[in-house]
């Protein structure tokens, strides 16, 4: 799980491994993210409050650019 700030920079990464233990993140509302699949046969599972709302261009941190 990698967590970047608003101007583009990485500030936190972290590891979800069921073999030691960790199962999951809580991902602050507004909090930009990005998960990069480590494994083959990984599954993502995404639970959000309220009802569905598909993603726009606001909704997207383009890093690298």
């Amino acid at each position: 799980m990698l967590f970047y700030s608003n101007d583009k920079k990485l500030i936190s990464a972290s590891e979800i491994n069921p073999k030691e233990g960790v199962f999951g993140v809580d991902i602050p509302a507004g909090q930009w993210h990005t998960i990069e699949v480590l494994e083959t046969g990984t599954v993502i599972f995404e639970v959000k409050d309220g009802p569905y709302q598909p993603i726009t261009e606001k909704d997207i941190l383009l890093v690298g650019e």
